[in-house]
């Protein structure tokens, strides 16, 4: 048998891997040998029982890891869930009224069933563990220097849900989002180069925008697009206007065209910087996000190729 026979803790948990070649379809004989030194005549210990034996205490947990208590057992590494609270206190200093921002929180990931409050109003549940998630703070969010508000999480790990050890609580960024009421959308910004010419080292760069209007009237907008090589060198601009919908989204699309391109690869892994500034009136949101040029291709003698 495998397990931990050399356990010396009487109130240790113990688990014994029996290989099932051991097995017989009935009359299975399972001998045990205990030693304890309540039971030597030579160094007796009435405070230790001896034999198998239940003590009626918690099984032993060490950190997030107890044999006795894990729904998942093996599967998830023996370790235990529970519900853990996050509370943060803090301040927002805007340039912008109230009435002229939108605000939103953004949980890269949580695992796993989360819910959240701001100033004692829960604003929004998530139930998975591995996604990306935001909630809108706007109703209940306090601007100003001097205004205080209160932020609470609570997250739940509980029960056999899943295959391996996942972890708890908050484990990756949060993001805490003040922006204009026409900004660009949550996830609204892909860059992407469907043309790429090696030997002439141009591309193609197509950036697509997604502008939402939180107003309540008709916003026009302005987005103007600028990037920059892996050296920080501006190397192309573009600008285009759209109107939004109040309460809605417009999509926009812009081309540009990049000269003596340096391609991303695994051992050069060149970055442009794409910035897109949307104004609309006197509010403005910015974002820079960084992309590479590269090509690839399957070939049945060298595979999977990139930039060559």
């Amino acid at each position: 048998m495998s397990g931990s026979p050399d356990c010396t803790d009487a109130l240790q948990f113990r688990r014994y891997t029996v290989p099932t070649g051991l097995l017989k379809a009935a009359g299975n004989i399972v001998a045990v040998r205990v030693y304890s030194q309540g039971g030597d005549p030579a160094t007796p210990d009435t405070s230790r029982p001896g034999g198998l034996c239940d003590t009626g205490q918690p099984e032993g947990r060490f950190g997030p890891f107890d044999a006795g208590a894990s729904p998942g057992q093996k599967s998830t590494g023996y370790t235990v869930g529970g519900v853990g609270w996050y509370r943060k206190t803090f301040t927002v200093a805007s340039p912008l009224a109230a009435e002229d921002v939108v605000a939103s929180i953004r949980f890269d990931g949580v695992y796993m069933n989360s819910a959240v409050w701001l100033n004692g109003r829960l604003v929004g549940q998530h139930p998975y563990g591995y996604t990306t998630f935001s909630h809108d703070l706007t109703p209940y969010i306090r601007l100003g220097a001097g205004a205080s508000n209160v932020l609470a999480v609570r997250v739940a790990n509980t029960g056999r849900n899943s295959r391996w050890f996942s972890g708890s609580g908050i484990y990756r960024h949060v993001w805490l989002v003040v922006v204009p009421k026409v900004r660009l959308d949550l996830w609204g910004l892909f860059v992407h180069t469907p043309a790429v010419d090696v030997g002439a080292q141009t591309a193609t760069v197509v950036v697509e925008a997604a502008i939402a209007n939180a107003r309540a009237v008709l916003a026009h907008a302005t987005i103007s697009v600028l990037l920059h090589d892996p050296a920080g060198a501006e190397v192309g601009h573009s600008a285009t206007s759209t109107a939004v919908a109040p309460q809605s989204v417009a999509n926009t699309s812009q081309t540009l065209r990049l000269a003596g391109v340096r391609l991303w690869s695994p051992s050069s892994p060149h970055l442009y910087t794409a910035t897109v500034q949307i104004s609309s009136g006197t509010s403005m949101d910015t974002i820079n996000t960084t992309f590479g040029v590269r090509t690839f291709s399957f070939t049945a003698s060298q595979g999977l190729v990139l930039s060559l």
